[in-house]
């Protein structure tokens, strides 16, 4: 099944119409429809392709499943989202999973059925961070595959280029990162065959494998699989749909099966709105402090992924709560106050990111009127409505965090937003009481118009937007919207529960995510199905980027203290201010080691055999390379650290790209290549150093380029490379298998005949690899696995094995200690 489609990449990132301008800035968006003459000028027009069958309501071809009128959570004409499913042993049948399967699939085609003609298929996102929406039609399809596969539950792919094609999509990345690829896609009526190719072949699986009649379903069973490609598909339903939002409205149209905006939304709003008139008095209400435990434990009674997993009890103060989230009407006083645009009220990153920008007001209110009026309408997924103030403010951390300082000086109390242990607080606590069994997650029971016509809260997919904030029940505690609506922004960053292990079907799902940028979300929005509105859902995203999120002001000292536990991974805003100065300078002097290591000469009384390492280490690659008939083109150094190998081998390759993803590293390394040298210490016995500069060798330095990146998530657009060096990486990052499957495939940056050349100790350590993602270090099936067997199976076929040998080097703490490690390189060629 190739379907005619030949890959190819575009490498030109010039954006000729200027549409990296939010649509959203304006309310006549008919002008910002390309059409095709205009769209074939942009680096991604060569993807259209007369595909005039996308204009209007889909034809039947389109649906590669059930049709919408045929499919199970049909419910008056609009289709909503089915409960998830209980994964307890009889409480689920073959034919639940299969209603539930046509309920996932059904729902991602309608909402790309919203979609009109070619252009929003392949015209890139404004802010250039995500892949234009033609990856993910075809995402979750390729996942279902990949994911059967690696569990044995089919033996044979539909198609192997789309599935690498449409494999991994990328963390959102930096606010000013710009750097993205203009692919070659296929055609959208090739990629709806390949759906319906995957659609037959899994359905057909969940007729016939004999696991599924009710058994109950645990992590480690293969068929865990089908809950996690489901709930897979479900996040992506959410996220595209905020992708949709930020399209010019002109290119979309809302389906006729897909359901209406939530009742709430006014006929016509106020210019300038009233408290207690067009949107509630939002007052401050008491919530009791206690012993919050985060985490589900080991219980599996519905689908989870791996970072709900384990538990960590927090102590937590008391606190107040403001009963509603904030609100359109709320937030038009920040902005009409001029303190949006006031660089007092923002953190510096936060500013950084406004400014980037150029934000006014948040992203999806749409100005009816000059700037200075301040009037605005708001842009829903598919339409433009009248303002409606009572709904929450739909914002990004940083102008949440914005908000809550302005408030703060307002009513001078601490403002801020709440941290995941209060928001758990806030919720009904029947939730929290594990004694009440599956039954405390509403989502295993109702339908997404079952939430809304009892009142519980907007998810589920009951409608298809945000709605008043007083418009459902609160909780026991007093608080509107502690679940649903719209996600709440939490003050912690992104990180692992005590007895946290990665699964090993997805074990890249959060880990590349505990890095100290991810940011907690909570509680769930409209949108979210399945899993994701589960009170189990733990989701995290970086500071400035938007989904259906908003945020809720607390007033607190802050969210208590974290019992002692086995693991000492914490959340950054955890650590106290007196070690976070001893980790910096703990980190300080690692880093003098380290440039120590990379540019000094041979130490008098160091390991004879241990020094001169990056030029024994360019010596190395250059003496395969010229053993093996490899050019010396270009070279990646993943790991690059401080740089030094880079220069060295930049004296026999034509171009080397040297990553790393501390930006401290990279920073000195761009100094060395832009002055020759950069200054630094390097210790001689307890408080006595010597100042010495970190010199380049002689080479062309013009030659070097870096790079900050996580080697976990490289960027699409990296290129290829006749050799890849790596060394110390694979047991110093969160999932080694991620940045080893990045070697080879449609996307991999070992050209073919190329090498890759790995050096390590296989120093496996929980404290940056979990133990379930290390490549060696453990027994399988009873079997030592070592570091060069997990890597020899995560290359697989596409490379074969050359040679290996010992590389000593040595790390310097002092004139007389130093770290002596024994560095194992093995060699590998890309073959396929």
């Amino acid at each position: 099944f190739f379907f005619g489609f030949v890959p190819g990449t575009m490498t030109s990132t010039m954006n000729l119409s200027g549409l990296q301008r939010n649509p959203n800035l304006n309310l006549h968006q008919e002008e910002l429809k390309l059409g095709k003459e205009a769209c074939l000028l942009e680096p991604w027009g060569h993807n259209m392709r007369d595909e005039d069958w996308l204009a209007g309501d889909r034809p039947s071809y389109w649906w590669t499943g059930k049709k919408p009128e045929d499919c199970p959570g049909f419910v008056d004409g609009v289709l909503v989202s089915l409960p998830l499913p209980n994964l307890n042993a009889g409480s689920y049948t073959r034919q639940s999973l299969l209603d539930y399967f046509d309920n996932t699939w059904t729902i991602t085609e309608v909402l790309f059925s919203a979609l009109q003609s070619e252009e929003p298929f392949f015209r890139p996102p404004y802010h250039q961070l995500r892949h234009p929406l033609v990856f993910y039609y075809v995402h979750p399809a390729a996942l279902y595959v990949n994911k059967f596969r690696l569990a044995g539950l089919l033996d044979e792919p539909t198609n192997q280029i789309y599935e690498q094609l449409f494999e991994t999509g990328v963390d959102e990345m930096s606010w000013d990162d710009m750097s993205k690829n203009c692919e070659s896609w296929p055609t959208i009526r090739e990629c709806t065959e390949y759906r319906r190719v995957v659609y037959k072949r899994v359905r057909k699986m969940l007729q016939t494998h004999p696991k599924l009649d009710g058994q109950a379903m645990s992590l480690k069973d293969d068929v865990y699989a089908v809950a996690m490609v489901f709930e897979h598909e479900r996040i992506h339903i959410e996220t595209t749909s905020v992708l949709m939002r930020e399209l010019p409205v002109s290119l979309i149209k809302k389906p006729p099966q897909w359901p209406s905006i939530h009742p709430s939304a006014p006929a016509d709003s106020s210019p300038s709105p009233v408290e207690g008139q067009d949107f509630p008095v939002n007052r401050f209400v008491g919530v009791a402090g206690g012993i919050v435990e985060l985490g589900r434990g080991a219980e599996v009674d519905s689908f989870g992924w791996d970072n709900e997993f384990g538990s960590t009890e927090m102590n937590v103060q008391g606190f107040e709560a403001q009963e509603f989230l904030i609100t359109n009407g709320q937030y038009w006083e920040f902005v009409r106050s001029g303190a949006y645009v006031s660089e007092e009220y923002w953190t510096p990153e936060g500013w950084g990111w406004r400014v980037f920008r150029n934000a006014k007001w948040p992203t999806f209110w749409v100005p009816d009127g000059p700037q200075g009026l301040h009037q605005y309408k708001l842009r829903v997924v598919f339409d433009i409505i009248p303002m409606p103030w009572a709904w929450p403010a739909v914002v990004n951390l940083h102008e949440a965090k914005a908000y809550c300082n302005w408030l703060a000086q307002k009513l001078q109390k601490p403002c801020r937003i709440p941290t995941e242990s209060e928001h758990r607080l806030m919720r009904n606590a029947s939730t929290r009481d594990k004694s009440n069994g599956p039954e405390r997650d509403p989502v295993l029971g109702l339908r997404g118009d079952q939430f809304l016509e009892q009142g519980l809260a907007n998810m589920n997919l009951g409608c298809s937007s945000e709605g008043a904030v007083n418009c459902g029940k609160p909780s026991s505690a007093g608080i509107y919207d502690s679940m649903g609506n719209v996600w709440v922004w939490c003050e912690d960053w992104f990180c692992p529960l005590d007895g946290f292990r990665v699964h090993h079907l997805y074990d890249d799902f959060s880990t590349p995510c505990f890095d100290g940028k991810h940011s907690v979300i909570m509680g769930g929005s409209f949108i979210s199905t399945g899993n994701e509105a589960s009170i189990h859902a733990r989701f995290h995203f970086r500071p400035h980027f938007f989904q259906h999120a908003g945020c809720r002001v607390v007033i607190g000292e802050g969210s208590g203290t974290k019992r002692p536990s086995t693991t000492d991974q914490k959340s950054r805003r955890e650590v106290s201010a007196a070690a976070a100065l001893e980790l910096e300078a703990k980190a300080e002097r690692l880093m003098h080691q380290v440039v120590h290591l990379h540019y000094a000469g041979a130490d008098r009384l160091a390991p004879p055999d241990a020094g001169l390492y990056p030029k024994r280490c360019a010596e190395l690659v250059a003496d395969l390379c010229s053993r093996l008939n490899v050019p010396t083109e270009s070279l990646l150094d993943l790991g690059c650290s401080v740089g030094g190998t880079c220069f060295q081998f930049a004296q026999s390759f034509g171009s080397v790209m040297g990553i790393d993803l501390d930006e401290k590293a990279i920073k000195l390394a761009e100094t060395v290549k832009s002055t020759g040298s950069s200054p630094y210490t390097y210790v001689e016995e307890g408080n006595l150093v010597t100042s010495t500069l970190a010199k380049a060798p002689e080479c062309d330095r013009s030659r070097v380029k870096f790079l900050v990146a996580d080697a976990c998530c490289l960027p699409p657009d990296l290129g290829i490379y006749s050799v890849v060096f790596m060394a110390n990486l694979i047991d110093r990052i969160c999932s080694p298998k991620s940045v080893l499957g990045r070697m080879a495939g449609l996307k991999g940056v070992v050209q073919i005949g190329g090498l890759l050349v790995n050096v390590s100790s296989y120093t496996w350590d929980e404290a940056y690899t979990n133990e379930g993602a290390w490549l060696g270090g453990m027994e399988v099936n009873g079997q030592e696995c070592k570091g060069v067997d997990g890597l020899r199976a995560a290359l697989g076929d596409a490379f074969e094995y050359v040679e290996e040998r010992d590389l000593p080097f040595s790390l310097r703490e002092h004139a007389r200690k130093y770290q002596y490690v024994v560095g194992h390189v093995t060699v590998w060629r890309r073959i396929a």
